[in-house]
């Protein structure tokens, strides 16, 4: 499953993404760190 998270500055999309991701056990994938 892939959840992507877009949005805004501010709009509290990191949030969401740790949210999501202690739900579900799943991993977060930031693009700042793939680049």
């Amino acid at each position: 499953m892939l959840i992507v998270v877009c949005g805004l500055p501010g709009t509290g999309k990191s949030t969401i993404a740790r949210y999501l991701s202690k739900k579900l056990d799943a991993i977060i994938l930031s693009t700042d760190r793939i680049r």
